[in-house]
């Protein structure tokens, strides 16, 4: 059999490891699966010349192998071998370019025995040396930090995953502006003095002007008053409003509180079309009830809520042709609508009184965002980053904090496009290390 030694001037894939090799003199040879020094080292004790010694073999488990070449000095006897820095270098190399497969593979939602069966047929790993690889690439990788601005323009909202079955608080305070999450942390419970705990470990500044949008729980505004005193600007969440609205009503309801419902709804968003297309069946509804039997009663209902539902997608669609959302009313017409309804608040249902009187006591904060146009009037960014980074499917299926901690560091990856960048694809990696892998 004829060997033929390669010096790493001249071996095919110098460039796929140049930054491993870099470093190495030319005279290195790589023969018969060896790495020694063509022209053996003086000996470190007597100053003569080395002679080869055979090799040790060193191997990373699932990752490598490698023999570093031994040599031997005649005149002393003394034994000596080529520096490991070489192998730890190399180990490093081809896990960084096979961990970013495995991380996306991972933030696919594929699971680690999965991923193990994958890897079979590229490159064989067990489950518990991926997990490690990719948790400790998690660990290692940052995500971009939001830029500061003069006005700090911050979405905050909670979600309510299971980890091994036991309820926690995810708590996000993110950047509008850039997409990006100041913090995003899992928790026990959502008491106040932890949100404030929380907020002073984002790094956000208290001291600059800043726009908070929440949903309406009732201790928000002073907990935020306490961190930004008057450096703060509370707009509540209006789709979280929409919402609440939406719930005192059935979806069954009589044309008569559908029209209220949107009456309710017509404050601060334009829903006049769909007022008036309702308004068109309430003498009918009144002579069903009069006049008819329930079932038929039941039936109109249904057939008139069936058109009602296309006359609505029809309104969607065209906003989503004409590239805008729904309507906001200006402050004026949400001021004049609000007063049209407390001045009937003795005609509605306890439930719908109370509502009302929550959105009068509100109203302030309410119109915020009419005062200038840089305020959202949702909080839809931090519902939509929700969506992205962990969604119903898989609310229920951690098994521990810190697991769901780096799953949602993952999706966050992802969407920010950490390892989405390919260095080098596999098929090239893998016929540059034919002669490093373990057989």
């Amino acid at each position: 059999m004829i060997t033929v030694g390669t010096t790493f001037s001249n071996y095919q894939s110098v460039g796929v490891f140049s930054s491993i090799f870099k470093n190495i003199p030319e005279d290195f040879i790589f023969d018969d699966g060896v790495l020694y020094s063509k022209n053996p080292p003086k000996c470190p004790v007597c100053g003569e010349t080395m002679v080869h010694n055979g090799s040790n073999t060193y191997t990373k488990k699932d990752v490598c192998t490698l023999k570093i070449g031994k040599y031997h000095c005649l005149h002393c006897n003394t034994n000596s071998q080529t520096s490991v820095a070489i192998f730890k270098k190399l180990v490093r190399f081809i896990q960084n370019h096979i961990i970013p497969l495995l991380v996306k593979m991972r933030y696919q939602k594929v699971s680690y025995r999965g991923i193990e069966d994958i890897m079979d047929c590229i490159f064989p790993m067990g489950k518990d040396t991926i997990f490690a690889l990719i948790k400790s690439a998690i660990e290692r990788s940052d995500l971009p930090k939001p830029e500061e601005t003069e006005t700090q323009i911050i979405g905050y909202d909670e979600q309510f995953p299971f980890v091994n079955g036991k309820p926690r608080v995810r708590i996000t305070i993110f950047d509008i502006i850039s997409g990006l999450p100041y913090i995003d942390t899992i928790d026990q419970s959502k008491s106040s003095e932890t949100i404030k705990s929380i907020f002073r470990r984002s790094g956000i500044s208290f001291t600059k002007p800043t726009i908070v949008i929440t949903d309406l729980d009732k201790s928000y505004p002073t907990l935020l008053n306490e961190l930004f005193g008057d450096n703060l600007l509370h707009q509540p969440c209006l789709f979280h409003l929409q919402q609440l609205i939406c719930k005192e009503f059935s979806k069954i309801c009589s044309i008569h509180d559908e029209i209220l419902k949107y009456q309710f709804l017509n404050v601060f968003y334009n829903h006049d079309d769909e007022i008036k297309w309702l308004t068109k069946f309430l003498e009918t509804e009144k002579e069903m009830l009069s006049s008819g039997t329930k079932k038929q009663y039941s039936e109109w209902l249904r057939s008139i809520k069936s058109q009602f539902t296309e006359f609505l997608k029809g309104i969607r669609n065209l906003s989503k042709r004409e590239k805008h959302g729904s309507k906001i009313r200006s402050f004026t017409k949400i001021m004049e609508h609000q007063l049209n309804l407390m001045e009937n608040i003795n005609q509605f249902s306890p439930k719908l009184q109370k509502r009302l009187e929550m959105m009068s006591k509100k109203f302030v904060d309410l119109t915020n965002f009419c005062g200038t146009h840089n305020i959202p009037t949702t909080n839809n960014a931090i519902e939509n980053y929700f969506f992205r980074t962990l969604n119903m499917n898989w609310k229920r299926r951690m098994r521990t904090d810190e697991g769901l901690i780096n799953n949602l560091k993952l999706q966050a990856m992802r969407i920010h496009g950490v390892f989405s960048d390919v260095k080098i694809t596999i098929p090239n990696l893998f016929c540059a290390l034919r002669d490093f892998l373990p057989t």
